[in-house]
């Protein structure tokens, strides 16, 4: 017997024992749902967060087990019974007759036939109006439907602006007298009659901002174009919107470059899942400086990315896009330090390739390398000049419940990794009888039942696990089985496998500080998940080019258009959940009014 012929029957037998493993696991874990109550989970009876998603577990692994024979049960439908039998009825039928004479007349019609002939200006012109309708939806979302900013919390970037207009660091604002007096400032208990603005850092009697200073940058911009006063409902939306704007630029550019084959209509789909996807319009819901430098720094990080794509896949880059680069990551670290791991890793990747390109090697180094050099340089003296350290963001001195005075080494360690990749990945959702119909939990702290707890001084806030409220994630394992299996490997083009690497180490970079941190926060997930839509856009063409192979993978494209629309849907009802129900709170009218028009 051939040795590719034992080899296949070997592969064989392991996929079988894997899909029975699969199926067995799969029906224990929907038994344990089932009998949740039993181990300690969703003790009211009903079918809570944990009890679903044990559920959905169960139902995940048993269609993986299933798939081989289901996969197999389809093709022989396919093409045994559809179309041997079924196909030539339905198209000599008098319903599918009429129906291609109505879409024979929509696409004659002259606007849409002009829109469709060009895809690169049909993909345009969708980019635009989406763009267009995002930026509408996040104004809408951030000003809670008021239509202006109604906030009635102080805007620390707008406090910032004014005391760099006045030539200084700290905050114009005069901390109480009374805090100095403490023996430890610090402790929370300590100032608990003392008027405080709450989470900035305090240092030799001044107020500072820990959180970065590029976000000024727009707000300068705001104010400079608006006669309004520029609080954090518009500054959230200038920079959440600009992030979706650089996001769309991307998506374009790699779909005109690897997906040609693929259509506008597929790219439009792409871009509708990105542009509602959790979380953005849940941080919109709730602008605030948290939630402002993450967007930002997300902005400028991409913006810095799709400046210097062309150099990352080997092409030859003008001067000018590659210190659009360096100046996009340097202001990037200045929003958000922990983004500091993932620039130095594509600053160090630029170097490499254009050391490797050999074409005016020194001026086109200084031409990224000076805008990060800057950028590390202004940091440090930023430091410097406010806590007497060049490497001291202010996290040791803030105001807030946790002193991180005394207790900073208990910050970033290890211990704190496999819950937050439970809280990460997996925190389930509340589904509600009423709208908005779901809203995330608090993050998980402790596994009832089985007597697992989280790490001492762990906390965590309202969160939704990126598998369960980003399906459009799920095409991150396309991603995954191009990278592992040699066969998917060989077949892309060289120039994509670098920019999937690039992508995948950026996105695990941005993960993993977010995982050795003491607590985890829907904002949180924000560093990592524009790079990761970017990844699942890229997955969802890959599987649409595979099923142009093949005519039984029709499934493939209705398969994108649900998961796109649920996860657009996810992401609209999370926003209106927000941080501690934004909306009901408020805009309690307008919370009432659409309850009822969505009460069945």
């Amino acid at each position: 017997m051939p040795s590719s012929l034992i080899q296949s029957k070997k592969i064989g037998w392991i996929f079988r024992l894997a899909s029975f493993f699969f199926v067995l696991v799969g029906i224990f874990i929907g038994v344990c749902a089932i009998r949740a109550p039993k181990f300690g989970v969703d003790l009211d009876g009903r079918w809570g967060p944990y009890r679903l998603l044990l559920a959905g577990a169960g139902a995940a692994m048993l269609l993986l087990g299933l798939l081989p024979g289901l996969a197999i049960l389809w093709r022989r439908f396919f093409y045994d019974i559809w179309q041997s039998h079924l196909a030539g009825a339905w198209h000599a039928s008098r319903s599918c007759r009429r129906l291609r004479a109505i879409l024979a007349t929509v696409k004659s019609w002259r606007p849409l036939a002009w829109w469709a002939e060009n895809p690169a200006r049909s993909g345009g012109i969708s980019a635009v109006f989406l763009f267009t309708l995002c930026a509408v939806i996040y104004f809408w979302y951030a000003t809670v439907g008021y239509g202006f900013d109604n906030s009635k919390f102080p805007s620390y970037y707008q406090m910032l602006a004014d005391a760099f207009r006045h030539g200084q660091t700290a905050l114009l604002v005069e901390p109480d007298p009374a805090l100095a007096q403490l023996k430890n400032p610090y402790d929370f208990s300590q100032r608990e009659h003392i008027h405080y603005l709450w989470d900035v850092s305090y240092y030799n009697g001044k107020y500072y901002l820990y959180w970065g200073p590029s976000p000024v940058l727009g707000q300068w911009l705001l104010e400079a174009i608006s006669p309004l006063p520029i609080g954090d409902a518009y500054l959230m939306t200038f920079y959440a919107v600009i992030l979706t704007g650089v996001l769309f630029g991307i998506l374009f550019s790699i779909w005109r470059r690897f997906f040609s084959r693929a259509s506008s209509g597929a790219f439009g789909l792409i871009l509708i899942a990105v542009g509602f996807s959790n979380p953005i319009l849940w941080l919109v819901s709730r602008p605030a400086t948290y939630e402002i430098s993450i967007i930002a720094g997300q902005f400028y990080l991409l913006a810095g990315l799709w400046a210097g794509l062309p150099l990352l896949l080997g092409d030859s880059t003008k001067t000018g896009r590659l210190i659009l680069a360096g100046l996009g990551w340097a202001l990037a670290v200045l929003a958000r330090s922990t983004l500091a791991i993932p620039v130095i890793f594509l600053g160090i990747f630029c170097a490499w390739r254009l050391i490797h390109q050999k074409n005016n090697i020194w001026r086109r180094l200084f031409a990224v390398g000076i805008p990060l050099a800057l950028g590390a340089g202004f940091l440090f003296f930023y430091n410097y000049i406010r806590f007497d350290s060049p490497f001291e963001f202010g996290i040791h001195y803030q105001l807030t419940s946790f002193s991180q005075f005394n207790d900073a080494e208990k910050m970033f360690q290890p211990r704190y990794i496999p819950i937050n990749f439970f809280n990460y990945f997996f925190n389930p959702i509340n589904v509600m009888p009423e709208f908005p119909f779901i809203e995330p939990i608090p993050a998980t702290i402790t596994f009832k039942g089985i007597g697992i707890n989280a790490p001492d001084n762990y906390s965590g806030q309202w969160l939704s696990g990126l598998l369960i409220s980003i399906p459009f994630l799920y095409f991150l394992s396309v991603i995954i089985a191009q990278i592992f299996c040699p066969k998917a490997r060989a077949k892309l083009a060289s120039p994509m496998r670098t920019l999937i690497g690039i992508l995948c180490i950026t996105a695990l970079l941005e993960l993993g500080m977010v995982h050795f941190f003491f607590s985890s926060s829907m904002r949180y997930a924000m560093d990592s998940i524009p790079t990761l839509l970017i990844l699942a856009g890229m997955g969802a063409w890959s599987l649409l080019e595979w099923a142009q192979h093949a005519p039984h993978r029709v499934w493939v494209p209705w398969m994108l258009t649900v998961l796109v629309f649920l996860n657009a849907a996810i992401g609209l009802l999370l926003g209106f959940s927000g941080e501690n129900r934004v909306f009901a709170r408020l805009n309690p009218a307008l919370f009432a009014q659409l309850s009822a028009w969505f009460r069945f």
